[in-house]
This record gives structure tokens, sequence and C-alpha cells, in this order.
């Protein structure tokens, strides 16, 4: 296995960010939840699930706000956790009597689909006293939570802990939960460590080998190669198709072009950081997607929906379709996120276990460069800062973040953070379920090395939901592309102008 950053010790202060340092407007907290009202139907690849708690017990004792101190006696602490109802909450809800018993910490676990997660957390965080003691925070989220001064920054309790920095993804790590000030959250010098991350995903192509070996097919390495392949394999006789696509007026929608626009030389905004995490910062915010790029993407994009060997109706789906098809026996190819490959191999499931292999999502050749740039995003483990628990929710996240339970938690879908636990789960004796092996190769390599996470302004989803409304009216209603992104580019002016970006 290759050697990562995250092998090398590096210090919680990110330098990574030093050239890029911007004072924004602080949003206030009532029109920071107001900016996404309307927006919260989707989430970062995960299954949706219905509102539902865990657990129970007392409120006694563990009512201290300070650092966690080793030789405290927590038992008989009862916190709150709210998760996203997805592959994380069923892997958390196995290995929970474990904690529980050794520590005598109960844990009242809470999960919810995303809308209702996310309403939850901004109702929850306004509050002087909050509902909950450890949230599932997706990475857009963080510079609306970080500038509204919600988050407990953690530099304190890690320096007394036994986990490290260096132990975890550098990359995911530096992408995902260095931050600065709420009057200053894109300066990174500050080196506020916000949140654990634990469970990062990346568009990952899924085949099927057995199709792919009868043909004698590879699994392509660009889009054009997907192209090819597609073809080859479509039999509408037997209801197979060679790829899909994301297309409904979701994030599905537009973390799907974006990977197409990024590896062909895009980007969102000037001068975005693209290279090294973290990604998704820019000094100007000038939106560019409505360059000859964008509009060329956007046009490509809608070929391959139109396209004999994608199934018909994919306007209509999002990676929740994909994944489904796929799992039926009715995609060769599908790009999904990573919760995909247990219940993939899923025999109560699936109709392909056995029969799923895993690659990096397709890149192109610019100019003779290939570039691979799968949309990524990682979700980390918090505290708010209006916990009156907090050292026993910081000893459930350092539990939660320990190598043996990240590969306890990986057998029941969840995905590591921690080097160590890919050291691990990488090796074919070492198989958690069918394949295994090689679909956390696969997904250590787009974590590590290809991956390209979202821009980091505090209206994230208001600005995904004004670019999912102007891709669609291309795409479905016939607007031409160069019209379409111009529109979606005005209003992404606006929008940060009113943000005071």
């Amino acid at each position: 296995m290759r050697q990562s950053d995250s092998q090398r010790t590096a210090e919680c202060t990110s330098k990574s960010g030093s050239k890029r340092r911007r004072t924004f407007l602080k949003t206030g907290a009532a029109g920071t939840a107001a900016l996404f009202a309307g927006c919260l139907g989707w989430g970062d690849g995960g299954s949706s699930g219905s509102s539902e708690s865990t657990g129970g017990g007392s409120e006694a004792n563990g009512a201290s706000t300070g650092t966690p101190s080793s030789d405290t006696n927590l038992s008989g602490t009862t916190i709150n956790m709210l998760e996203y109802a997805a592959a994380q909450a069923e892997a958390t809800r196995q290995v929970l009597p474990q904690f529980e018993e050794e520590t005598g910490i109960t844990v009242n676990l809470e999960t919810a689909p995303y809308g209702d997660l996310i309403s939850k957390q901004f109702t929850s965080l306004k509050g002087s006293s909050g509902s909950y003691d450890v949230i599932d925070v997706d990475v857009p989220y963080w510079p609306a939570f970080v500038s509204n001064d919600w988050i407990q920054p953690l530099n304190g309790m890690l320096e007394q802990s036994s986990l490290r920095q260096s132990e975890f993804l550098q990359r995911v790590w530096n992408d995902t939960v260095v931050w600065g000030g709420p009057d200053d959250y894109l300066n990174l010098d500050a080196g506020n460590v916000m949140g654990i991350p634990y469970q990062p995903n990346v568009l990952t192509l899924y085949y099927r080998k057995d199709l792919y070996d009868e043909a004698g097919l590879s699994p392509p390495q660009t889009l054009s190669d997907y192209q090819r392949v597609g073809r080859e394999l479509t039999n509408p006789d037997e209801n197979v198709w060679g790829m899909a696509m994301m297309a409904k007026e979701h994030e599905s929608l537009l973390v799907e072009w974006k990977s197409m626009l990024y590896s062909r030389g895009g980007r969102f905004f000037e001068g975005e950081t693209i290279k090294e995490a973290p990604f998704g910062i820019s000094e100007s915010w000038n939106p560019v997607f409505d360059d000859q790029t964008g509009v060329e993407t956007l046009k490509y994009y809608k070929q391959l929906i139109e396209a004999d060997y994608t199934p018909d109706g994919v306007t209509s789906w999002d990676w929740t379709n994909v994944t489904q098809n796929f799992i039926q026996g009715r995609l060769a190819t599908g790009q999904a996120f990573s919760s995909t490959a247990r219940v993939a191999n899923d025999p109560d499931k699936s109709a392909v276990v056995g029969k799923v292999g895993y690659a990096p999502y397709p890149g192109s050749d610019v100019s003779g460069t290939m570039l691979r740039r799968p949309h990524y995003g990682t979700w980390s483990l918090a505290i708010p800062k209006n916990s009156k628990k907090k050292q026993a929710a910081w000893k459930f996240i350092e539990w939660l973040s320990s190598t043996e339970i990240q590969v306890e938690r990986a057998s029941y879908g969840a995905q590591p953070s921690r080097q160590s636990a890919y050291d691990q789960l990488t090796q074919s004796q070492n198989e958690v379920f069918r394949s295994s092996p090689e679909f956390f190769q696969a997904l250590y390599d787009g974590l590590t090395q290809y991956g390209i996470g979202r821009p980091k302004i505090k209206g994230y989803f208001q600005w995904s939901s004004t670019m999912q409304k102007w891709l669609t009216r291309s795409i479905t209603e016939g607007m031409e592309p160069q019209k379409a992104l111009s529109n979606a580019a005005n209003e992404t002016r606006q929008l940060l102008d009113e943000q005071g970006y």
C-alpha cells in the first residue's frame, strides 16, 4: 500500500491556507438558518431513513464543560448524539453496547434523514442549552457552524488524548476539520480543530466483474472509455445498461457534473484550490463555471443522459437510484458513494454479490495530463458549544475514532478515516464483507489521490440549489447551456455578495 501523507507527523495548525486568508462577514444565526430553508432534502450519498432514538438512562454526573481528564469518573453520565440515518448510524448502533459497557456512559442515539438532521442541528445549536452533546457534521456546514461560533474547538482535548492528527488521512483532515475563528473562518493559521473526521466518502466506480471479464474489458480510465465500455456492455434484451447518470434536480446532479467539470480542467470559482487540501477556497469568489469548459461539459453531460447505453428516466435518478439499479443487476457500471459497497455484497439485498469490482471514477486527458477529480466529502464528529457534557462527549468521540473500532464499524458499512485502519482493511486476509479489501483500496486511492471537495462558503446549500435549478433548466427544459450557466453565475454573484464575500 502506498505511503500517504498521514504517515508523516503534522502539527494541528494547518499552514496550507496561509496565502488564502480573508475576513468574511459573519452571518447571524437566524439568517444562517433561513439561508438553508427549503433545500435540505438530500445528503452526501447515504440512504435516507426515519428519525429514531435508541438508548436511555439518567442525566446524572458529567456536567463539566472543561477539558476532559483521564481520571474523571463519568460512569452514570448520559449523552445525546444526533447522527445521519445512513451507514454510519447503523455502524454506531452496532458498536454502541461495547462503549456503554466499558465506560458506564449511556448514549442516546438519535438518527434522522438528511433534511431533518440539519433542521435539528440548527435548532439545537442556536439555543443556549442544546439538545445534543455529539453531532454528525457534513463538511459543507462547517463554514456556517464555525462562523456562528456554535462548535467547541477540540485542540485542548486532543493535547491530552491518545489520538494524534498524524494518524488520520491528512488530506481528509486538512480539508475537513481545521478552521479559523468565527469572524475569519478561513484563516486556517488559527488551527482550530473543530471535529474528528470519521466517515469519508468519494464518488467511486462500481462495475460488474463478470460482465467485464466476459467481454475482455478493463475498468474505464477516462470518460471516453466509460462511454465505449457502456456501449459494448449494454444489452436491452437482458435489461442491462452500460452506464447510469444521476441527473435529478438534487445534489447528485451537481456533484456528478462537478466531477466531470473538474476532470476537464474546469472549476467553480476563480483561483479555487484544487490541487491540495483544503479545497474549495478562492481569493475572489468570482464564478467561472460559465466559461467554455463549463459549457462544453454541460453539453457532454446532456449527451450522456440521452445516449442509448443509459437507461431511460435518469433525469429522475439520484445516487440512491443508481445504487438500487446496480444491486438489482440492471447496470454493468454505476457511480456511487462508499456506503454502496456493503449493500452490494449483502446476499439479502443484492443480486450481484461476489461480482462487484471497484475503480477510481474516470477522468479526462487534458493536454496530455490525466485528471481524475471525483467529488468527495467527509462527515465529522463534533461537540456543540452549548453541550453541558463535553467530557463524556469527547470520550465517546475518542473511542469511536480508535483504529479497532473504526475497523469494526467498517464491517457494518462505515468508512474509516485513519491510516492504520486502511493498512488493515486493504489486506486480503482482513475481509469484513465480500471483496472488501479491493473496495477499501479503491476508497483509499480516491480519498488520498483524487477526490475534490466542495466550495467552502457559508451558504453552500442555497448556492447548490441555484446550480441544480439552472442545470436542470438546460437538461430537461432545453435551455442553451451557455444561458443556463450564465444565469447561474449571475445568481451566484448576488448570493455571495449578500453573504459578504
